[in-house]
């Protein structure tokens, strides 16, 4: 996938996390192509100073192999350069890069370490962390690299440690805030202050309201699978149980009072009645100008200016509606060193390299892209830091990165996106906005099912 956008595999990756979480049961004691011997531990035969609680010493030297997804095809002239700048660094090394297609990332990863074939080097997304965790496949990274915690904005690195006991599995690379998108001149036309966007989830539903009923116009869109968990971690959603094994939402207020909006907006016309079985995406309603509020994508404001310029003046951006403002969900690409490297210090310092501060934000300042770094120091620089001139995308930029600096990881959302549980949820939302089930109906159904189908990832 193309990272045009800031949250490139956001809504994607979750599809395949189910085959990675059922999978990643046997991934740890299966496979073909590791042996054992002196000084190795493990079906895949890795050394056993990889899986100690000594840092990573030695050399660094040796091929590595480093892999993506779907990123050569725009961003090869910027890899192909880090690399070099690494292997001129670092003589005696070299570091193959693969690219994997998108829409068989997950799939692959879950192959080669079953088959003991995989990289020394992976770009990992946060919905696959926790499988390849669980399986024993990820270098432990706290003990093994001292300091590795110094330079990540702290709220990211507590809230990651995906591994056993909390421990951290994979270095934090880069993300997308979500943000609020609106139609200026539509909220004037409703008495709503521009000036003044909802703050929350309940101010949201509220300007909705008043919005469809001074003007007639829409301004939620009605398939809120791409941002169904930074909603609900916004509004504090108690999505699982403490040890996030079962789903314990049915009876939170906070979900029900998410769920009730969407329906009392979809009864009011606030909501385009095609809209909630439609693609997960605001962005040609908002363009149209038949929407109040776009989508919540940085990098959307990109395609306003080009396909709709008419509309930009008129977009302004504000930080995404929560209760608490430092509830800003990360849902992030990482990169991962296995565990069965034979080459663990050039996996290492290789990873090290790609994820620090300055190589994060050389990719974040890439015309082809939008993303935003996870090490304060990128974050400081005026690149994110100076104030916004006006302009709605410098806007975005500015809003999205001070929303980064307080980012957490929320282990629900690993479930909650784009996957069987999360279509579960939004299933039954369909069902209840068109009158079909009530709020506390729909809510214990949804439950039910994700039960289910945790269950049966957990065997």
């Amino acid at each position: 996938m193309k990272h045009t956008s800031s949250t490139r595999r956001a809504a994607v990756a979750g599809s395949a996390a189910l085959i990675l979480f059922t999978a990643a049961c046997g991934a740890s004691s299966s496979g073909s192509g590791g042996k054992s011997g002196p000084g190795a531990t493990g079906a895949c035969g890795s050394p056993a100073s990889n899986s100690d609680d000594s840092p990573i010493t030695g050399a660094v030297t040796g091929k590595i192999t480093f892999v993506t997804s779907g990123l050569k095809s725009d961003f090869a002239d910027f890899f192909n350069a880090e690399i070099k700048k690494f292997t001129d660094a670092h003589p005696g090394t070299s570091v193959d890069w693969q690219d994997l297609p998108a829409d068989s990332t997950d799939a692959r990863l879950v192959t080669d370490a079953s088959s003991c074939t995989l990289a020394d080097v992976i770009n990992i997304a946060t919905s696959d962390i926790k499988a390849l965790s669980d399986a024993g496949t990820l270098m432990t990274l706290d003990k093994k690299v001292p300091g590795v915690a110094d330079q990540f904005v702290p709220s990211v690195w507590t809230t990651t440690g995906f591994g056993k006991g909390g421990t951290h599995t994979a270095f934090p690379w880069y993300w997308g805030p979500s943000v609020l998108t609106y139609n200026k001149k539509i909220f004037t036309a409703a008495g709503l202050d521009p000036a003044k966007p909802p703050a929350t989830m309940a101010d949201y539903f509220a300007d909705a309201a008043q919005i469809k009923a001074k003007t007639g116009d829409a301004s939620i869109w009605g398939n809120p699978t791409w941002i169904l968990p930074d909603q609900w971690y916004g509004m504090g959603v108690q999505a699982m149980n403490a040890d996030n094994t079962q789903f314990t939402f049915a009876d939170d207020p906070n979900a029900k009072a998410w769920m009730q909006g969407y329906v009392d907006a979809y009864k009011s016309g606030a909501i385009p009645k095609d809209s909630i079985t439609g693609a997960p995406d605001p962005s040609q309603g908002f363009s149209n100008g038949d929407l109040a509020f776009g989508s919540t994508n940085a990098s959307f404001l990109r395609s306003v200016q080009k396909n709709a310029p008419q509309l930009y003046p008129d977009t302004a951006v504000a930080p995404f509606p929560k209760s608490d403002p430092s509830k800003t969900l990360l849902n992030a690409q990482f990169v991962a060193v296995n565990k069965n490297t034979k080459n663990p210090a050039a996996a290492v310092a290789f990873a090290q390299f790609i994820t620090s501060p300055d190589e994060q934000l050389a990719w974040c300042k890439d015309p082809k892209v939008v993303i935003f770094p996870t090490t304060t120091k990128s974050l400081q620089d005026p690149y994110f830091s100076a104030p916004a001139d006006g302009d709605p995308f410098s806007t975005a930029r500015a809003v999205a990165a001070k929303e980064a600096q307080s980012a957490q990881a929320w282990v629900p959302a690993l479930y909650l996106g784009n996957t069987d549980i999360g279509k579960a949820i939004v299933q039954q939302l369909q069902l209840a906005m068109q009158g079909q089930v009530s709020v506390d109906a729909a809510l214990k159904a949804a439950q039910d099912k994700a039960n289910t189908i945790m269950a049966s990832l957990n065997h």
